[in-house]
């Protein structure tokens, strides 16, 4: 939702953005060459910046006077696929690149300020930024290697980070934020095993990602939205085991958002 109440959807089956205005039930819909609207993020004036999966960009756009319009789009790498999208207080957006495992900054008037990868960025899917401005990223993975799974936490624009990180950089450790087992195999609320009985057993409780979100304490909630296995869940997924709490590792941060990320 936009500050005049308007309700704004990334609509990925049908190639539109779909704006309802002051939440009536008559949307105004928007579509051009970009496919695959993914994810969405209100600026603090307004507008909506937009990731198109399908096409490799990301537009920035407004809703005025019964008309959503383009203001500018930003092409990324061919096969980047970016998917989560948030706005930083400055103006800057963050773009999750899930294919190349790449996390842009983008300022307000479209030009690439950052690219990072490494760090632990392993197919990014959902990003959000907290209280500080810093900048929170889901990992979904690439691969079906039984890779550790992580959230990232990098530097922000507003430069509100330890001494000597600069933007961009992990404030986590190398490999992020994981969740080990000690050992001991994945069981669902149930006690039976994540793949069932008989099946291969998982180790890996924090799986792949597709959000990632602090709260009024600080506390970062990650989904845990796909099992691990790329061989087993690749075709018919079932889903993940809930969500994992990271206590008290960002800056509190208003709830609900309303723009960029605010304190309490």
């Amino acid at each position: 939702m936009d500050q005049s109440n308007n309700v704004w959807m990334a609509s990925y089956g049908n190639n539109a953005v779909v704006v309802y205005p002051n939440q009536t039930n008559t949307p105004i819909s928007y579509a051009d060459a970009n496919t695959e609207p993914f994810g969405m993020a209100i600026t603090s004036d307004g507008y909506a910046w937009v990731t198109y999966t399908g096409s490799d960009t990301v537009s920035k756009l407004r809703y005025s006077s019964g008309v959503v319009s383009k203001l500018f789009t930003v092409t990324l790498p061919t096969g980047s696929n970016p998917k989560g999208v948030a706005v930083d207080s400055l103006g800057n957006a963050w773009v999750a690149a899930g294919a190349t495992s790449t996390v842009y900054a983008i300022n307000s008037s479209g030009t690439i300020v950052g690219t990072y990868t490494g760090q632990g960025i392993n197919g990014p899917w959902g990003i959000s930024l907290d209280a500080n401005q810093n900048v929170w990223v889901a990992n979904f993975g690439t691969t079906s290697a039984s890779a550790r799974y992580s959230v990232v936490q990098l530097c922000g624009a507003t430069s509100n980070c330890p001494t000597g990180v600069a933007m961009g950089a992990a404030i986590t450790p190398s490999a992020g934020y994981t969740l080990p087992s000690a050992g001991s195999q994945v069981l669902l609320s149930s006690g039976q095993p994540l793949y069932g009985t008989g099946a291969p057993a998982s180790c890996l409780p924090l799986m792949r990602l597709t959000s990632v979100n602090a709260d009024m304490a600080g506390n970062v909630w990650a989904a845990n939205n796909w099992k691990p296995s790329g061989l087993n869940d690749i075709l018919l997924n079932p889903g993940g085991d809930g969500m994992v709490i990271f206590v008290g590792v960002a800056a509190p941060t208003k709830a609900p958002s309303l723009g960029p990320a605010q304190s309490p």
